[in-house]
């Protein structure tokens, strides 16, 4: 697990917070792994899952990046997740690949709450492009 995420700003919606603090938590924390999907002409060539899936080289269409967005009860993460402190007190461990992705553009994240029914945690303001870019270049997988 790499060390806590200076100068990056993750903020929590009131909603996301309520639907956090309803699951009743001993010590809630937000993972955001990176997935990829397929979303070119052919049906191979990606696939996706929350341990990154991959990409693979020489083979067409196209694999679009997506943050999964899961809540845990207090679970640490591998070496491969950056812990990004929040002035809400949930703490983020992100994805290396999302976390260097979100620092070079600076933008402020905002974790927000999706669905009528089936509500879920989602992450808005990161733009995954740069990784889908990457992607199709070298052909290598993220987690």
């Amino acid at each position: 697990m790499g060390s806590s995420g200076k100068g990056l700003n993750i903020q929590f919606t009131e909603k996301a917070l309520t639907f956090i603090k309803t699951r009743r938590l001993t010590n809630p924390t937000v993972l955001v792994n990176l997935g990829f999907r397929s979303g070119g002409e052919s049906s191979g060539g990606c696939s996706g899952g929350g341990g990154g899936g991959g990409c693979g080289e020489g083979e067409s269409g196209t694999c679009i990046p997506y943050a999964n967005v899961v809540m845990v009860d207090g679970e640490s993460p591998g070496a491969e997740f950056v812990k990004v402190d929040t002035q809400a007190g949930v703490p983020v461990y992100m994805a290396k690949a999302a976390f260097d992705t979100a620092k070079r553009s600076g933008n402020p994240l905002f974790i927000t709450l999706k669905g009528l029914v089936m509500k879920k945690l989602s992450l808005e303001g990161l733009d995954l492009a740069p990784l889908a870019d990457q992607k199709s270049q070298k052909g290598t997988g993220y987690h």
